[in-house]
């Protein structure tokens, strides 16, 4: 059966994260991919490490499978031109320049949609192409503390943190993936493309999801809970004998059981004080038990709640056997599926801009081309044929 996506076409420009997740996850439900890079260095996650594989950042290869790279120097004119021939033959088209820098390219949707009505852009940014900081630059650092995460994240007592890995950027991705998938569907009612507007500060905001609630509705501010939950308790991690176990139990009836199934302190949950969810979140918390982590996690998963002993990621990654590990050649990477590992820049190369169907392209766009193969990257043979 042909994949979701198979048949729609994908010029990505974007960089480092969450765009580069938005289309590995188009590439993954089937659309044809082309990472669009400078020839002069490429995706700046290339040269994020360590850790690396053999020279290549491990941060570059989780967001580009199934991929191909095409290199081209926008600050020319013929390579200008070749882009927007592509994008006349694109379905989506999506990039994370600053507006300024994407209008002086000639790029911006409203000349790339009047040779190519049926294009859908998606521009992802930090603030949003409509604000008076539509040319700042955005970081996911940053949006975490703008958004007011980092001040939600951390021990009670202790420094604002942010989260341990890009989470603004990747919920940007997925953001973009669903508006991306909603206007290809609108496309088949209306016969038209249109442009969507992607920032992570939006995102960021979203994504507060409780939090953001809370708040607008009392006017009381959030404070953080370390790993703690200001709604559900138990709903934190506690000290064992031979470790820290987490413990999330949702609610009274769960509650119940945990306390004479697995504790057998029944007293727990006929105390008063302890016996709804309300009444336990206004109490000191508490943060240690006498058994051991483990023996406490086995019993606590037998009695049918949620309950974990603190595990490092790889091991848990590894146990779901996801990934695509880059080798010391093409034949030795290795991937989940059907999908292919991250391409080199430029790996998709070609001789000439003829052999990419641009024909009608002058000398100096076959020349461009030329060049850029000789410097390692290239136009990929048979693009969008």
């Amino acid at each position: 059966m042909a994949a979701a996506l198979d048949g729609i076409k994908v010029l990505d420009l974007s960089r480092i994260l969450a765009g580069p997740w938005c289309t590995m996850t188009l590439a993954d439900l089937g659309a044809e991919v082309w990472k669009i890079e400078n020839p002069d260095g490429g995706d700046d996650t290339r040269t994020w490490m360590p850790p690396s594989v053999e020279g290549i950042s491990t941060y570059y290869l989780s967001v580009n499978r199934s991929k191909k790279s095409v290199a081209i120097d926008l600050k020319t004119a013929s390579g200008r031109a070749i882009l927007t021939e592509l994008a006349s033959k694109a379905d989506v088209f999506i990039e994370n320049f600053r507006p300024a820098s994407l209008k002086a390219l000639g790029l911006s949707y409203e000349s790339l949609s009047e040779r190519n009505p049926r294009l859908i852009h998606c521009a992802i940014s930090g603030y949003g192409r409509s604000t008076a900081f539509a040319d700042r630059a955005g970081y996911d650092f940053v949006m975490q503390a703008e958004t007011g995460f980092m001040s939600i994240t951390g021990e009670t007592d202790g420094n604002p943190m942010r989260l341990g890995v890009a989470f603004v950027d990747l919920a940007t991705g997925a953001n973009a993936i669903q508006s991306i998938l909603a206007a290809l569907f609108a496309r088949e009612r209306t016969g038209r493309g249109q442009s969507i507007d992607i920032a992570l500060f939006d995102s960021g905001l979203h994504f507060l999801a409780n939090i953001a609630s809370g708040y607008l509705n009392t006017g009381s501010n959030p404070t953080r809970f370390g790993n703690a939950h200001p709604s559900i308790v138990p709903y934190q991690l506690f000290d064992t004998a031979d470790g820290a176990i987490a413990l999330a139990v949702g609610n009274d009836q769960q509650y119940r059981r945990l306390c004479r199934d697995v504790l057998a302190r029944e007293e727990l949950c006929t105390d008063e004080r302890f016996r709804t969810n309300a009444g336990r979140t206004r109490q000191p918390r508490c943060a240690g038990a006498g058994a051991g982590g483990r023996d406490l996690a086995l019993r606590h998963q037998d009695a049918d709640r949620e309950a974990a002993c603190q595990r490092h990621s790889g091991r848990r990654v590894a146990h779901r056997g996801r990934g695509v590990r880059l080798g010391g050649s093409e034949g030795a990477r290795r991937h989940h599926g059907g999908a292919r590992p991250a391409p080199w820049r430029g790996a998709h190369g070609a001789l000439a801009a003829t052999d990419v169907g641009l024909a009608d392209h002058d000398a100096s766009c076959a020349a461009h081309a030329r060049a850029a193969h000789a410097r390692g990257a290239g136009f990929g043979a048979g693009l969008f044929g």
